[in-house]
């Protein structure tokens, strides 16, 4: 999809904008909020960034973070609501459900995620886009509105974090490109480097310790699981997001196809569960049946029940989502796999 003449249009007839991004928002969530802020605002627009969680500890490095807010003034009006990094209304919290509807102007929504509704006025959505952040920075020049070095580093962070540092099958030519003419910006690479990944609580490896203690392998060996539970969190004295990234444990095993990770939200009531995949089975289309969504190898939803009734749920529904004709090679390297962890176990 590509950025139309109207959208632009509306972004320069506003004068007050409002962004909003996902709950329990992500780097790509929030930076591609700041990044949008700081642009819109060199050409004299008043933007109010907006999070129901707000943005996390380990984000105060992001430039213009300071004004994230997580409660909008009830007499506040905007002239249009960018809706960034999410498909569907309900990710975005309780404000678009308890609001009176007009109060938002013109919706536009700015996603890349695979799954998703058709529920703003105005859309740019590309899931072949490996960020929310390039599409930003699309908009930024397609206004136009000239880079700048806290710009830059804002949208650097949105490519990088969202492709796992380009690990991710998502990374691409787009992205590389992105993150090239960024680095002409003032990016330091090492710099976001250190702050992203070598900066990181002793809370998060002692949580991170006891949730390898939970790795489950599947009998085939093509799926894994890894569990946190509340009282996990709360013995490490850690945050609920300081476990991102902790499933790519699971997914880096030998033989396995996809890796799931559950995190008790309410006790044995309510679980976030999320999905990733090697390329073999569309996440996305697994966590959309049970009233999730994302992308071919990265998706997640939210389930009721207790951590019993929720691995039964999803144990079943991998194991029909899993291609049938596996190779003889990759049974064979996942038996090994298998092997490997048993023994580690004992």
């Amino acid at each position: 999809m590509e950025i139309t003449t109207e959208l632009i249009d509306v972004l320069r007839q506003s004068k007050k904008i409002l962004t909003i991004s996902h709950v329990s928002p992500d780097f790509d969530a929030i930076a591609s909020q700041l990044a949008a802020k700081l642009a819109l605002e060199k050409v004299g627009k008043k933007i109010t960034t907006y999070n129901e969680s707000g943005a996390y500890p380990n984000m105060t490095f992001l430039p213009g973070v300071e004004d994230v807010v997580t409660r909008l003034h009830p007499r506040a009006r905007f002239d249009c609501t960018l809706l960034m990094d999410a498909g569907t209304p309900d990710r975005f919290g309780k404000v678009l459900n308890e609001s009176p509807r007009e109060r938002f102007g013109t919706l536009i929504k700015v996603d890349h995620h695979l799954t998703g509704s058709a529920f703003a006025e105005m859309e740019y959505v590309d899931p072949g886009r490996a960020s929310t952040g390039e599409l930003v920075m699309d908009l930024i020049k397609r206004y136009p509105i000239e880079l700048d070095a806290d710009i830059a580093l804002n949208l650097y962070c949105a490519v990088v974090t969202d492709t796992g540092g380009f690990r991710y099958s998502n990374t691409n030519s787009a992205a590389f490109h992105t993150v090239a003419e960024l680095l002409q910006h003032g990016v330091n690479p090492w710099d976001v480097t250190t702050r992203l990944y070598e900066n990181r609580p002793e809370a998060e490896l002692r949580l991170l310790s006891l949730v390898l203690k939970t790795l489950h392998v599947s009998h085939s060996g093509r799926y894994a699981t890894l569990e946190m539970r509340c009282t996990d969190r709360e013995a490490a004295g850690a945050e609920d997001y300081m476990t991102d990234g902790f499933i790519n444990y699971a997914r880096s095993l030998s033989g396995v196809e996809v890796a799931i990770f559950i995190r008790e939200m309410i006790p044995d009531k309510q679980f976030k569960v999320s999905f990733r995949s090697k390329g073999t089975v569309n996440v996305a289309t697994l966590a959309e049946s049970l009233g999730g969504g994302g992308h071919h190898n990265a998706a997640g939803c939210t389930m009721k029940g207790s951590l019993t009734e929720v691995k039964a749920i999803l144990y079943r529904i991998v194991d029909a989502k899993l291609p049938k004709s596996a190779s003889s090679k990759k049974s064979v390297t996942a038996k090994r796999a298998v092997g490997k962890v048993k023994q580690a176990k004992r």
